[in-house]
């Protein structure tokens, strides 16, 4: 159902979030960050990848509570440059690399991550990119290193002529589509995490996991304070407040589409035997 190749590090609606500097760009919101950064379980003295790190709010969490080194890649170079200047004011710039990349074109040295996580970046893009990306990860990451995603699936036995309607609605109206366009299901995504190599730990619904009432790794004072720097002239130039009024209203029209998808917790582990041939 995918027609042609789409680059979204450039859909209108994320050009728009990077200009306010908006956060958790991924259902769940916070809760959801905090249940992936508990599967994920950094530790201190080890390296750890985010794919489509956006404003660098996860970083400032990880690195502001963990001493180790991490990598944010983003296509996005608008998100990258806010993401650097929040590390800059958090303090935090000094154990963090920086790489403004498309999904497509990434490639790290083999053994090079203790730990690997994404929020929202996978699930929308087309079937060669995530096929790559899934098995550049594999390789990227050291024996026995978790691969954590928080992504929005569809749900399962939908009628493929309505997957298709909801795509065409989300690209018009923002320039990416929900979830995968040819409509992987949570049996398709296990099967080419698996196919990349990975072993299940997990793949349990957002919903389902029990609410916390404290965040894990709670994002440090300095990275809020700079979000609501940055958000205020959303509030005050005309151009972004108009905006603003026309994505609110876009998103409670889609919001009738949301029955369609389920939000859920991939935690796959690299095995720690000989890496399979993945053809």
């Amino acid at each position: 159902m995918a027609g042609g190749s789409h680059r979204y590090e450039t859909a209108p609606f994320l050009t728009y979030l990077a200009e306010v500097g908006g956060s958790h760009l991924h259902p769940g919101d916070d809760d959801a960050t905090s249940a992936l950064l508990r599967a994920l379980a950094p530790q201190p003295k080890t390296r750890i990848l985010e794919v489509g790190c956006g404003t660098g709010i996860t970083l400032a969490r990880v690195l502001h509570h963990v001493d180790l080194h991490m990598e944010g890649v983003d296509g996005s170079r608008s998100m990258l440059q806010l993401a650097s200047r929040r590390l800059r004011a958090c303090g935090l710039a000094s154990r963090v690399t920086l790489t403004c990349a498309c999904l497509e074109d990434v490639g790290w040295p083999a053994h090079s991550f203790h730990g690997a996580y994404a929020e929202s970046v996978l699930g929308f893009q087309e079937e060669p990119v995530i096929r790559s990306c899934l098995r550049a990860l594999f390789r990227a990451l050291k024996p026995a290193g978790l691969l954590v995603l928080n992504d929005a699936i569809w749900k399962p036995d939908l009628d493929h002529a309505q997957i298709a309607r909801v795509v065409q609605s989300s690209r018009a109206d923002f320039g990416l589509p929900p979830a995968t366009a040819s409509g992987w299901d949570l049996a398709r995504w296990e099967l080419e995490l698996s196919g990349a190599g990975f072993e299940r730990v997990c793949s349990e619904r957002l919903a389902d996991l029990p609410p916390s009432s404290v965040p894990h790794l709670p994002e440090p004072a300095a990275s809020r304070r700079f979000t609501r720097r940055r958000m205020l002239p959303s509030r005050l130039t005309p151009r972004l407040i108009i905006q603003r009024r026309q994505y609110h209203k876009k998103l409670e029209i889609h919001r009738t589409n949301w029955r369609f998808l389920e939000s859920r917790l991939f935690v796959v582990r690299k095995p720690t035997g000989p890496t399979p041939s993945l053809g």
